[in-house]
């Protein structure tokens, strides 16, 4: 899912600087044109930006509608994993250990079993609690966020873009590089927030470090 989004933003890039390309294609070639006079080359050049306009604005249409699919299908998964049953059993088992002095040893052991089982972790970490043992687990607040903030970056990228790669953009919005590549910077928040996804799904114990959206190192 995450690959699928990175291969949107690069069309997107892709696209609109072709289309840029051709705008000042356009533009060369009616300068070099002596035939024309000047008021004849200002008119046709507002057409071919006119299009170029309107193109870019349908670009970005395309490519946001098709985020959105891919987040649709992220966020699918997060609900699926929130809301899948556990059973009785588990229930029962994670109360009576609720009401017992448990160690880090079995909060880790137990972990390890629910793993992956969002409610079952929750209660764990209940336990935990209980018990006075440090519990750290990838919570549906974390990802959500993350991925909100993420989606909120890639979106003003694709309102922002223009075809040109300058310094200062670049500095600006940092996705691309000026080859139409992902960034080394993005392939890092690219994988930070995947891989707390991917945590979320299979979430581990532990104090887990990981630097947010600002570049603030945060432990939870």
């Amino acid at each position: 899912m995450f690959t699928k989004l990175k291969s949107i933003i690069v069309n997107h890039a892709k696209q609109i600087e072709g289309m840029k390309i051709d705008l000042a294609e356009a533009r060369e070639k009616l300068r070099k044109n002596n035939q024309y006079a000047a008021a004849f080359k200002d008119s046709e050049y507002a057409i071919a930006k006119e299009k170029y306009d309107a193109d870019r604005l349908e670009q970005i249409a395309k490519s946001k509608e098709e985020m959105n699919s891919v987040f649709a299908e992220i966020y699918e998964k997060l609900e699926d994993s929130i809301t899948a049953e556990i059973g009785q059993e588990t229930i029962s088992e994670l109360q009576m250990l609720s009401n017992m002095k448990v160690s880090e040893f079995e909060v880790n052991a137990y972990a390890k079993k629910y793993a992956g089982k969002y409610k079952a972790l929750r209660l764990l970490n209940k336990v935990a609690e209980n018990s006075g043992i440090p519990f750290t687990y990838v919570t549906d607040d974390d990802i959500v966020n993350d991925l909100n903030s993420l989606k909120a970056k890639v979106i003003r990228f694709f309102n922002a873009y223009d075809g040109i790669m300058t310094d200062d953009y670049i500095s600006r919005y940092v996705l691309m590089n000026s080859d139409g590549s992902i960034s080394k910077e993005e392939e890092n928040l690219f994988f930070l927030i995947e891989s707390e996804f991917n945590d979320f799904m299979n979430p581990f114990v532990g104090v887990k470090s990981y630097i947010n959206l600002n570049g603030a190192s945060n432990a939870r």
